[in-house]
């Protein structure tokens, strides 16, 4: 898939889930996750088909930036540059798009939790996505 598809299935899959992908920690706190509670994903685990390896994502390495998940050696990376589609050397401007993408559920979360968060996880995602896509010059459909 070309960065336009990646893009549009993630928001398309984000969109009808309509929540953020957490899981709770023992301190009744959450951390975003590739697999989360209830059946949720992020937008990076929308992604990745395999609810198998959306789950060691989320523990290897104590949930690993998708970043080190394509640049990294070892562990799970061969499996998720296979499960996205990159082959051969990884282009930065791959690994940037990617790592936005990710940043878009993350910082949507933070920003909805935090003290100026006024509106929703779901409202501050699509902001992002915006931004990623005019990043990218890909094509953002409002919902």
């Amino acid at each position: 898939m070309n960065k336009q598809e990646l893009f549009d299935k993630a928001l398309k899959a984000m969109r009808a889930q309509g929540c953020a992908s957490v899981r709770m920690l023992r301190d009744m706190d959450s951390i975003c996750a590739y697999n989360g509670s209830n059946g949720t994903h992020c937008a990076i685990g929308h992604l990745i088909e395999s609810d198998d390896l959306r789950k060691r994502m989320d523990s290897w390495n104590g949930g690993a930036r998708i970043v080190s998940l394509v640049q990294g050696m070892g562990g799970l990376v061969d499996e998720v540059r296979n499960a996205l589609g990159i082959t051969g050397a990884t282009k930065v401007t791959d690994v940037e798009f990617l790592r936005k993408l990710q940043g878009a559920h993350d910082q949507a979360v933070s920003t909805s939790k935090g003290p100026t968060g006024r509106h929703g996880f779901m409202h501050y995602f699509e902001l992002n996505m915006r931004a990623v896509a005019a990043s990218f010059d890909l094509k953002y459909q409002a919902a």
